[in-house]
């Protein structure tokens, strides 16, 4: 029968480690062995001689190397040509190439070799040479390194601290936005600017009037809407013993103690904000009367005019265009209309036939 190689594929593989370890010094090799049919010889064993010449017709044989080996399912060989006899192979000076590989057969795995055909072997298997450089003795007079720098102790240590000429300022750096560690936002987190995004969602605090703080002062509107409610709100008090007391725009949202044995004539101007709005109580005996400035009016819904007694409270609130609601603890001034008790009638009224009595007053 008549054999022949197919070589598929040639793959040197060279690994240079120039300072600590020497290269493998071998080269891959894979064939397909197939008979005349061209059908591939699977699972056979095989004998297998290769040779290295430095000429591709005759030539010297500088290398050779011979294998027994089976071939796998597909009839595929691998070979690692140099690693049969590493110390001769060593000894091929490659740069003095270019050499050619030859590889001999013998199918039933002996030695009667048919030669199988013969290639050059390409550039990359001379990369074995550059195992020299390991041996290279560089003694610092060569002239090619003259004007190297060969003193280590001038060599970069890699500590900041040997940086010559850096800059003294953040500035320095380009950085014009930065902050000491003792400033307040350095302690910001996350949960910080969490809060601070869901306070922020209500409005712009800083166009809303929205209390700054505890203890403050409350400028605006205080508004409650749903089911909120107001928690820990006092209200200043304004304490007053004169006769006569007049409400100021001041006095908004206010409690105005007003002590005093004598009645007290309690006036409300014009100009008061709409809105404006005020307790005041008689702490003392004396009544607190209430009334209109120019181009105010006041309403009361029994038309009562006066706190009614010590201890009394009444409320009072602009309800807009000058016009004050009042209500609370009040009466009206029974002393200085007398009509109210001479107007009245009492009717006793007798229902004979269950013998029962109601009395009745009406007044005029």
């Amino acid at each position: 029968m008549n054999i022949k190689i197919i070589c598929l594929v040639t793959i040197l593989q060279i690994f240079a480690i120039f300072s600590y370890a020497q290269a493998p010094e071998s080269f891959k090799y894979q064939s397909i062995i197939r008979d005349a049919e061209g059908n591939a010889l699977t699972e056979q064993t095989v004998g297998i001689k290769v040779s290295i010449f430095d000429e591709l017709v005759d030539g010297t044989e500088y290398y050779f190397e011979e294998y027994n080996i089976i071939t796998n399912s597909f009839g595929l060989i691998n070979l690692n040509i140099g690693s049969q006899n590493p110390s001769s192979f060593s000894t091929v000076d490659w740069s003095n190439g270019p050499y050619y590989l030859r590889v001999y057969l013998d199918q039933n795995g002996g030695t009667d070799y048919i030669e199988m055909g013969t290639s050059e072997l390409l550039s990359v298997p001379y990369a074995i040479y550059a195992n020299v450089a390991d041996s290279v003795n560089l003694s610092g007079d060569e002239s090619v390194f003259n004007n190297w720098d060969k003193d280590l102790s001038d060599d970069f240590d890699g500590e900041w601290s040997s940086i010559a000429n850096t800059p003294s300022t953040i500035a320095g750096y380009g950085i014009t936005d930065a902050m000491t560690t003792a400033h307040a936002s350095n302690s910001i987190n996350t949960s910080d600017i969490t809060n601070w995004n869901n306070a922020y969602s209500w409005g712009d605090h800083s166009v809303q009037n929205y209390l700054e703080k505890s203890g403050g002062t409350m400028s605006g509107n205080l508004n409650a809407s749903g089911t909120s409610n107001i928690s820990g709100f006092n209200a200043n008090i304004t304490n007053s013993t004169n006769s006569t007391y007049t409400l100021s725009q001041s006095d908004n949202g206010k409690v105005i103690n007003i002590n005093n044995s004598g009645n007290v004539s309690f006036v409300i101007p014009s100009g008061l904000s709409d809105g404006f709005n005020c307790l005041v109580v008689q702490n003392g005996t004396g009544q607190v009367v209430f009334s209109a400035g120019s181009g105010v009016t006041i309403h009361n819904r029994q038309n009562f005019d006066r706190t009614a007694g010590q201890y009394a409270i009444a409320t009072i609130v602009n309800i807009g265009y000058e016009t004050f609601v009042i209500s609370g603890d009040m009466q009206y001034n029974y002393e200085e209309n007398t009509n109210y008790f001479n107007n009245i009638i009492y009717l006793t009224i007798i229902n004979w036939s269950n013998c029962t009595t109601s009395l009745s007053r009406y007044i005029l």
